[in-house]
């Protein structure tokens, strides 16, 4: 994998408040009325991305003469923060440590200033920062989080009087207030980046609002689907004809035409295989390959060569495994590996749903008498040596397997 993002230290944020220093942060109170994202009419951050030390100025808690400062400071690229809020008399009204940055989010008068957080660069890692906001709920006098309105992986408990699963809820420590990536605050709200991690490094970019009545304290809701970037083919071209497959499946799959024309012995070939199949690639999900299906030496000589592929979509019960064979063929032209045709077909499966895993999983009777006496909550995901099998973790320690193209459990793990 070739690396072109800035790497951090990784690290846990705490948003806990430092003792005597303002009111406690509150993740519930009241909302305006109202359901609609709201637009923002003013966007206030520092004009650096790394700064020592910034000062922003806003009217944060709702007096109309009381402005308040928002001051982090934090060395570039490491180091330790402090977000401090302070009235114009200088009482301190909030202060969050391991924070990094800080910029400012004004909406008039249909709702007060929404202040968003970057974690220190000790919190953050190869994929992003964590990124928390809040704003002041004048009737409670507090300070509340805002909470992140996305899919949170849910659990399947066992039923033992119906012999079946039920969805559960996540558990009460699953944060729900926090976005991980490199965020942007725009003249819409915020944009989420979030690295892919294929081959060619890109990114998937989602636009949040923040609608102040979603949820007890108000919520950042997803805006429209997801966009790719960037569109053109970046650093060091491939070196061989496997890494071009799987930038070029990665390119198709995001829709990326720029980057698949690039690897593709003609723009009007790399245009043909985005229009033939994208349809069949998503964008589902990210691209896993299983490259030891993959024969360089029959690729290198111009023979039709198969990359077996595969992508999760959803998550809970809806998860979605979909594992496809792709078929291509490669020109040495100036140097460089390039595609002359490809073919996609998908590989048929019995069991392609995390729900008709645990359907399986019920029906078994050596896995039924396990989880009678073993009331467990499950995870289920395909296992990445392969992608036909899928793995089921029981919090009791037992697992399984299932096929996904025949169905036939494996509960070996599950005894005791």
């Amino acid at each position: 994998m070739r690396a072109r993002w800035a790497l951090f230290g990784i690290g846990t944020l705490a948003m806990a408040i430092a003792a005597g220093c303002g009111p406690q942060v509150h993740p519930t109170g009241s909302n305006p009325s109202g359901t609609a994202a709201l637009k923002p009419t003013a966007v206030l951050q520092p004009a650096k991305s790394y700064v020592t030390s910034e000062t922003l100025r806003a009217v944060l808690t709702g007096s109309g003469t009381d402005t308040s400062h928002v001051a982090t400071s934090s060395g570039p690229y490491g180091g330790t923060g402090t977000l401090t809020v302070t009235s114009p008399s200088g009482k301190a009204l909030l202060r969050l440590p391991h924070v990094g940055w800080a910029g400012i989010l004004k909406f008039g008068r249909r709702h007060l200033p929404v202040v968003v957080t970057r974690s220190d660069a000790g919190n953050c890692g190869s994929g992003g920062c964590e990124f928390v906001s809040y704003s002041w709920a004048v009737r409670r006098s507090a300070w509340e989080w805002h909470a992140l309105r996305r899919a949170i992986q849910a659990r399947n408990a066992w039923d033992a009087k119906e012999k079946r699963f039920r969805p559960a809820p996540p558990p009460r420590t699953v944060r729900t207030n926090a976005m991980f990536g490199f965020a942007t605050l725009t003249a819409k709200g915020l944009t989420l980046a979030n690295r892919t991690y294929d081959l060619n490094q890109n990114a998937m970019y989602l636009r949040y609002a923040y609608a102040p009545a979603v949820g007890p304290a108000g919520a950042w809701v997803a805006q429209g689907a997801p966009t790719y970037g960037p569109k053109t083919l970046v650093g060091p071209y491939p070196s061989g004809p496997m890494e071009v497959a799987e930038e070029l499946l990665d390119a198709v799959a995001m829709n990326l035409p720029r980057q698949v024309e690039a690897l593709s012995v003609t723009p009007r070939a790399g245009l043909g295989f985005v229009r033939a199949w994208r349809p069949l690639l998503g964008p589902v999900g990210p691209l896993v390959y299983d490259q030891q299906s993959f024969d360089a030496a029959q690729a290198a000589k111009g023979a039709a060569t198969e990359l077996v592929a595969w992508q999760v979509g959803g998550s809970g019960g809806g998860m979605t495994l979909h594992v496809m064979r792709a078929a291509l063929r490669f020109q040495h032209v100036g140097g460089q590996w390039l595609a002359s045709s490809l073919s996609i077909a998908p590989i048929a499966l019995k069991v392609n749903t995390a729900a008709q895993v645990l359907s399986r999983l019920a029906r078994n009777p050596s896995a039924a008498a396990y989880l009678a006496s073993h009331p467990a909550v499950t995870l289920v995901q395909p296992a990445m040596q392969n992608p036909t099998i899928w793995v089921v973790d029981l919090s009791s320690g037992g697992s399984a397997t299932v096929d996904a193209r025949n169905g036939a459990v494996n509960a070996a793990g599950m005894r005791g």
